[in-house]
């Protein structure tokens, strides 16, 4: 059975000088039975914090169609700049410099609960992006197929 993941909230934090970003309790709580976690690149220029199950999916679902030369691109993409993460018994995770630089993140990160996966934010960014978020608009294209 699929593991259904209550990854909510928006939350800032410090980036320590070790590059360690500390994930929400809430975060923790519902990510406990995960022993590691897939760090990698997201989708809107954001970092995406997997569990491995959603993340095979993903990639697995890149692929569903054939080895299309799409595919290959894509699961590239990801896979190239993945790498496994495991929260250290203060919840902190320490992400790479070049995944920082990718995503602009520098001193402070906004996490964002996003229902089966994790996403870091540079603070800026997360709130440009969500002033161009029309959620009725969104809502009526997702929910309704009118996109």
């Amino acid at each position: 059975m699929k593991q259904q993941y209550g990854l909510y909230g928006e939350y800032r934090h410090s980036v320590d000088p070790k590059n360690r970003i500390t994930l929400p309790a809430s975060i923790r709580k519902a990510l406990a039975d995960e022993e590691e976690l897939i760090l990698s690149v997201g989708f809107d220029n954001c970092l995406s914090i997997y569990p491995n199950e959603v993340w095979m999916e993903l990639l697995g679902n890149a692929g569903s169609e054939g080895p299309s030369q799409r595919a290959r691109q894509i699961r590239r993409f990801f896979s190239a700049r993945a790498q496994r993460v495991s929260p250290d018994s203060q919840g902190r995770i320490v992400v790479p410099d070049r995944l920082l630089e990718w995503a602009g993140i520098e001193e402070e990160v906004t996490v964002v609960g996003n229902f089966n996966t994790v996403e870091l934010w540079p603070p800026s960014r997360w709130e440009e992006y969500q002033a161009e978020v029309d959620p009725e608009q969104a809502a009526e294209e997702v929910f309704t197929g009118s996109a």
